[in-house]
């Protein structure tokens, strides 16, 4: 007398298998972006250019009117900081929030010298309201205010 045969393990066991296998892919993919992600914000909130303009912000009295104090950073930063040995640039957008409401610190800042400088830094309200000018933008133009330039039309 012959024995039935067993089915093999794939035909057994496919019905739990294959989701399993995806959503523990999606999980690994996840948590290296999360990781990524993580890394990203923590490099950002650690340098110096982060940590000045969370301090000038906290300290200005017209961003404690409209946020409240104390300033706090959100867990959110985004941007750029590049550092050289000849200078550096750093470009970042976050978040602050005070008991009286929230805000965007947009910060550009160079640097010269050693030391870092802040060439543009305001704070929009999320409630709405005017953007709060910190640090005085640049003109579109790139050029300064002093006598050199040519506005005049002259050669």
């Amino acid at each position: 007398m012959e024995m039935p045969s067993r089915p093999s393990w794939w035909a057994r066991n496919w019905i739990w298998f294959i989701p399993v296998t995806v959503i523990g892919l999606f999980v690994m993919c996840a948590g290296c972006f999360g990781g990524i992600f993580y890394i990203a914000i923590t490099a950002i909130k650690a340098s110096t250019p982060y940590k000045d303009a969370l301090a000038y912000v906290s300290a200005d009295a017209d961003v404690a009117a409209a946020l409240g104090s104390p300033i706090k950073a959100d867990w959110w930063a985004f941007g750029s900081v590049s550092e050289g040995t000849a200078g550096g640039r750093a470009e970042l957008i976050f978040g602050v929030s005070g008991p009286n409401g929230s805000g965007v610190v947009e910060a550009l800042s160079e640097k010269q010298g050693g030391t870092w400088v802040f060439k543009h830094m305001s704070v929009q309200p999320t409630a709405g309201g005017p953007t709060i000018e910190l640090v005085a933008q640049p003109d579109e133009s790139g050029g300064s205010h002093g006598g050199d330039d040519d506005s005049d039309g002259s050669s």
